[in-house]
Order: structure tokens, then sequence, then C-alpha cells
């Protein structure tokens, strides 16, 4: 496991970028909405992928989650969410949201993940699905934003 998110790690360092840039020419909108129908598609194969407990299938699994769909959202975040404020209120407004989001969403993972083992043995789709729903929401707000790729965000409220 460890050699596989390092080799991840490895790819995704060369994704990211490769993401920001597309996002740059395509929208971030987009590249997020990507990233999020990716996940809602890979949820279930990436667990199966798992559960063969073979090194080779486990590296595939964690490579493509991570240096694809990770890095698909991962590469706007930066500027996607501060460009929903303007200049007034930037800096706090996409601090409050990361701020918010890593505790209700990142933070009672685990515990939600440790939850679902214990309340379905030997099964992955729970975890599957948790990701699923939580990709779903994410998918559901990206829709709902405006596109700011191709604002002037120098000024505004």
């Amino acid at each position: 496991m460890l050699q596989a998110v390092n080799v991840a790690a490895i790819l995704e360092f060369c994704t990211i970028p490769l993401f920001g840039f597309l996002s740059d020419r395509l929208s971030r909108r987009a590249t997020y909405m990507t990233g999020c129908v990716l996940l809602i598609v890979f949820a279930l194969p990436y667990f199966a992928l798992l559960e063969t407990r073979d090194a080779a299938w486990i590296m595939v699994a964690t490579v493509l989650g991570l240096s694809i769909c990770h890095a698909l959202l991962y590469s706007v975040q930066a500027s996607l969410i501060p460009e929903l404020f303007g200049t007034r209120l930037r800096c706090t407004g996409a601090s409050i949201g990361y701020q918010l989001a890593v505790p209700l969403s990142g933070g009672i993972a685990p515990i939600i993940a440790t939850v679902l083992m214990d309340a379905f043995p030997n099964q992955y789709w729970p975890l599957a699905a948790y990701i699923i729903v939580n990709s779903v929401i994410s998918l559901t707000c990206v829709i709902l934003l405006a596109e700011t790729s191709r604002k002037d965000i120098s000024s505004g409220a």
C-alpha cells in the first residue's frame, strides 16, 4: 500500500498541474464536475480492486484514484473557491469554507467508515456508497456555482 501511495503521489505531482492548466482552458466547474463524476463511477471498482488483495490491482486502484480522481478535484480547489468571493471577502470566505468542510466531511469520514465496516462486516459497498453520496453532494453544489474561470475577479462584491 505504501508503494502504491508513493507511485500515485509521484504521478499526482504531474497530474495536478496538468488538470489545473486544463481548468484554465476549459473551466473550473467542468474540471471539478468531471472529478466528482469519476469518483461516483470509480467508487465501487476501487473497493473491488482493493478486495482482490492483489498488490498489482491495489496499485492500479490507488494510482487511478489519487492521480486522476483526486487530482481533478484538488487541482482546481485553490482557484475555484476563492474566485467565488469578491476581493473584500475572498480570504475570509475561502477560509471559512475550508475550515467548515474539513471537520464536517473529512474529519468524520474515518468514524463513519468504521461504523459502516462494523454494521456491514466483510462488505465494501457501504464505503463506496459513502463516497458516492459525498461526491453527489459535491457535484450538486458545483453545478449550482457560478462559473468564475473567465471572470475578472480583481474587484467586486
